[in-house]
């Protein structure tokens, strides 16, 4: 315990740093710069339980909050309002980033990570399992987990990953593929678990590597997992985010980036999230 206390203590901001400005976004999504900064400002959210506490009972964010930055930014403090105790499985990776394990794996008793494919940094000495799988296809027990993660991955599902260092084509009906990881995701989380889900919503988009669920799609997707309870928080970037009703995100438009499209009123990535709690029977 003490050694994983060290790892975690790895690149900590001093305690009166915790009280700077959040960085601005470079002109330059997906830049070096944009990178460094972006997990600045993840950390800085992550830090700060004003905003986490606004997030977690619906209350406005600061103006302009987050612009310039994909959603993971609202993602991650909308994660870190949640309970996370117990076992958990971050089914598609979100969270193999140092700035974000060292402040939320020490809430967790256990880890367990499946991607498809080794990424470029694992952090098993901070007492995370990977494992390599497709979400459709689990090589797990039936309910072995507490809680499972899944932010901003079911929309890749069954489409083309080679920009994830990952084989395999597309299919022809993603959804259905997503609602088949669903069910995988349902059979692993034990009774009474909790399953945390996020994905871009709004126009349902398909693009080579991403697709954006409209408001239909989700619903289909959350009835796969056949929850007593579900909460759901909509945010929509409009000159930075904010949390919205579901009737707002209807428009919302996905930027395929890697297909080139330039950004637009600040809008990196997608333009709208779901973030979806549901506790299972």
């Amino acid at each position: 315990m003490r050694a994983l206390r060290s790892l975690l203590s790895i690149d900590q901001e001093p305690a009166e740093a915790q009280t700077i400005d959040y960085p601005e976004a470079p002109a330059e999504p997906w830049s070096e710069a944009y990178t460094r900064l972006h997990a600045a400002f993840v950390g800085r959210a992550l830090d700060d339980r004003e905003l986490i506490e606004a997030i977690r009972s619906g209350q406005p964010l600061p103006p302009g909050f987050g612009r310039g930055f994909d959603e993971r930014v609202v993602e991650f403090p909308w994660l870190a309002g949640r309970r996370l105790d117990g076992t958990v499985l971050d089914a598609g990776s979100t969270l193999n980033h140092l700035h974000v394990l060292r402040r939320l794996r020490p809430r967790m008793d256990d880890l367990h990570i499946v991607t498809l494919a080794a990424e470029e940094r694992a952090f098993p000495g901070l007492g995370i399992s990977y494992l390599y799988a497709d979400l459709r296809k689990l090589p797990l027990g039936d309910g072995v987990y507490d809680r499972v993660l899944s932010l901003s991955t079911l929309e890749h599902v069954g489409l083309d990953l080679e920009h994830f260092g990952a084989n395999g084509g597309r299919v022809e009906d993603p959804q259905a593929a997503a609602l088949v990881a669903a069910d995988e995701l349902r059979r692993v989380v034990r009774p009474g678990g909790e399953v945390l889900i996020t994905v871009p919503i709004g126009v349902s988009e398909h693009f080579a590597w991403v697709r954006s669920l409209s408001l239909e799609e989700l619903d289909d997707l959350v009835a796969r997992f056949d929850p007593v309870t579900v909460e759901t928080t909509f945010f929509r970037h409009d000159g930075g985010w904010q949390v919205v009703e579901r009737d707002a995100v209807t428009d919302a438009r996905y930027r395929d980036h890697l297909g080139g499209e330039k950004p637009r009123n600040g809008i990196v990535a997608a333009e709208a999230v779901a973030c979806v709690a549901l506790t299972v029977a």
